[in-house]
């Protein structure tokens, strides 16, 4: 084989290697309080994290019959260091009922300055 063509498998090779990247993303477990906002998004209370942004995976209802305040286990992605942090939701379990009242004023005070309305 010429040196052209060895030069353009390993082109092609390492163009597949770095596109292939995000699929084996390393997931993670947390426990934490759901937070759904009236914009659409969700929010998540994370303790030892903090207020995190939620991106949804492949599956668009995956927060169906959470509520405000319910205690969810949330499997994710790698956490965005950004304020909220965001992170992608793969699956997401409650854990018990929960209401508006479990989240604490100074979390509602964040999601304010943040533009998010609380939807209850």
């Amino acid at each position: 084989m010429n040196r052209s063509a060895a030069l353009l498998v390993l082109v092609v090779l390492l163009s597949l290697v770095g596109c292939s990247k995000g699929l084996n993303e390393e997931r993670f477990s947390d426990e934490g309080i759901a937070i759904p906002c009236e914009n659409g998004s969700y929010c998540i209370y994370i303790e030892n994290v903090g207020l995190t942004e939620i991106r949804l995976g492949t599956d668009e209802d995956i927060f169906s019959g959470i509520s405000v305040g319910d205690k969810i286990r949330i499997v994710h992605g790698s956490i965005a260091e950004s304020y909220p942090a965001q992170t992608t939701a793969y699956s997401v379990e409650k854990v018990a009922d929960g209401s508006i009242e479990d989240v604490s004023e100074d979390i509602l005070s964040d999601l304010e300055s943040l533009g998010r309305t609380v939807k209850e």
